[in-house]
């Protein structure tokens, strides 16, 4: 239909956004922006690169003023207007004058942190980070920078800002001193000098295993990325982006990227864990690692790791001690992106190809009983064996595992030592009438969206009065099958038997013309005799247990189109 811009009354094309509000292309006041909610910090999305995006943080206050909030010991001094790795003269001179000083920031965070700073040597060749319990790590500022000890952290790293300038890098784990120190140091393990300096700027404290890109703070932590009420475009299919709303789901894995934070079975000795490529990825050889979780009797529950080949090919997850019926293995094929040898209760099982040698791999499986069991990753040489390693050459990569109860996974949802919950998320457009978006008597709707099967409620794009009733509902059943339905005359609805894929749906309504429906470039056959509707209202809902829904496309048009008109708009 090459002239439904100018046909329509409103056009959303998933493309600008900003936090509660997803912007129409048409009409151009703004009063056909739809608003958006979702009420949690967890959510991510696939970005324009291909890469999973989450919420960033500073925690630290006065990130880069550090003669505020921030407290030096004893004589140590810190004096501003130096000049800053960025070509500024916003960095900071930190001086000793005698043993273990330091400038420090006291601060609330828990699970696992990243701590960084971009630092340049002064009379100070090396430089601490440390959490105020003793976890700490040395960087040596020399050349072109190397890593030093690290006692009772994670992990570290170095890297170079250019003009002597580095951003080092510190990742511990929760305690109970909370507290963000800097020190100028004399050599790895060594803070005791009685003299020193270096040049600091812009500090940053994250949740999560890597540095995140830098966010300024004053008096007030600062969030950045995919925030709270922001709609996710996600890129997961294409070069273009769909609009992606899923209901509530809760993380159950309590570590979800830091591998650190599972244990090894008690029977598989020969069982290690180890740093591979980085500290955002994780390899393991021997046999298996694994992390316990309470399920709740009669629930399904989806299992999902991101795993990636190293020398060995594949991956397995094994459900363990909940009870005789959920216990079980499934292989992947790393190397060929298949699933191996599969156990009859995990459903069924899942490859999804993420880039560059990553897979997200998935089982499902429901519970007879309420009981503590585990849930086991690993890495064996072949399908179906469960022949040990020995050393670090025996290894696969995964990470960011996902343990939700539901019958398929959702977007990762990242912990960093405790659950977390994504709320589920809505979309609406109200006084449709009023903002000529629709007729009083009249009116076409057009969808290009997708929803997810297997679970117990359907997926629904709802139209209503302006009193909230609902008039007509646009969805997908639990069996996959697409459906409209007619909530004022109850009619039923309109099924197809098509099944799960990426529709484009359209209806048209009159009063003499009654209620037709469009699919993919066909009229479908059943028709409703009446379409006396008073629609108002644009919703979508995912705040209780419906499924996904993608939206690619929605247009109004305030008359009833012909036919002819409605096959051409739902064309592929």
């Amino acid at each position: 239909m090459s002239n439904a811009f100018d046909k329509a009354s409103l056009v959303m094309l998933p493309h600008a956004y900003e936090e509660g509000k997803l912007y129409s292309l048409k009409p151009t006041d703004r009063s056909g922006d739809f608003t958006f909610s979702r009420g949690t910090d967890t959510a991510t999305r696939v970005n324009e690169q291909g890469y999973i995006e989450k919420e960033t943080v500073n925690l630290l206050l006065q990130s880069n003023q550090f003669d505020t909030t921030w407290a030096t010991s004893a004589s140590a001094s810190i004096v501003g207007g130096q000049s800053g790795y960025d070509g500024s003269s916003n960095a900071w001179l930190l001086s000793k004058n005698s043993g273990s000083q330091y400038i420090q920031q006291q601060v609330a965070f828990g699970g696992v942190n990243t701590f960084s700073v971009y630092i340049k040597a002064g009379t100070s060749t090396w430089v601490a980070l440390m959490r105020g319990d003793g976890q700490k790590a040395f960087f040596d500022l020399n050349g072109s920078g190397a890593l030093g000890s690290v006692i009772s952290g994670i992990t570290s790293k170095i890297e170079s800002s250019g003009n002597g300038w580095f951003r080092c890098s510190f990742v511990f784990q929760n305690s109970t001193t909370n507290y963000a120190r800097i020190y100028p140091a004399e050599g790895d393990n060594n803070i005791s000098g009685t003299s020193g300096s270096i040049y600091i700027q812009n500090a940053m404290l994250n949740l999560g295993l890597v540095a995140q890109p830098y966010l300024e703070t004053t008096t007030a932590p600062v969030y950045g990325g995919l925030t709270d009420n922001m709609p996710r475009l996600d890129y997961t299919d294409a070069s273009c982006p769909s609009l992606l709303l899923e209901p509530s789901r809760t993380n159950l894995i309590t570590q979800s990227e830091y591998l650190g934070g599972w244990q090894v079975p008690a029977n598989y000795t020969n069982t290690t864990k180890t740093d591979k490529q980085g500290i955002q990825v994780k390899s393991i050889y021997g046999r298996a690692i694994h992390k316990s979780i309470i399920v709740t009797s009669g629930e399904t529950y989806s299992v999902s790791f991101y795993a990636k080949k190293d020398t060995w090919e594949f991956f397995f997850v094994n459900t363990q001690n909940w009870d005789s019926s959920a216990n079980g293995y499934t292989w992947f094929n790393l190397a060929t992106g298949n699933v191996g040898t599969a156990s009859p209760n995990h459903g069924t099982p899942t490859m999804t190809p993420e880039g560059n040698g990553w897979y997200r791999c998935t089982i499902y499986f429901s519970s007879t009983t309420d009981l503590s069991g585990n849930i086991v990753g690993g890495v064996v040489e072949s399908n179906g064996n469960y022949t040990l390693g020995t050393n670090d050459q025996e290894a696969a990569f995964f990470t960011m595992a996902q343990f939700e109860q539901g019958s398929y996974p959702t977007s990762y949802i990242p912990t960093y030592g405790s659950t977390q919950t994504r709320d589920g998320e809505a979309m609406s457009l109200s006084n449709l009438q009023s903002n000529n978006v629709f007729g009083q008597n009249e009116g076409t709707v057009f969808v290009d969206w997708e929803g997810i099967t297997n679970i117990s409620n359907s997926s629904e794009v709802t139209l209503r009065t302006s009193s909230n009733v609902e008039q007509l509902r646009i969805g997908q059943s639990d069996s996959g099958a697409q459906y409209i339905a007619d909530r004022v005359y109850g009619q039923g609805g309109i099924y197809t038997s098509n099944g799960v894929k990426r529709r484009k749906i359209a209806f048209k309504y009159s009063a003499t013309g009654g209620l037709s429906v469009f699919e993919d470039g066909e009229k479908l056959p059943n028709t409703f005799a009446n379409g006396d509707y008073s629609i108002d209202k644009f919703d979508i809902n995912l705040g209780g247990v419906l499924r996904n829904a993608i939206i690619g496309f929605i247009n109004f048009f305030p008359t009833a189109l012909s036919d002819a008109e409605c096959i051409a708009l739902t064309q592929n």
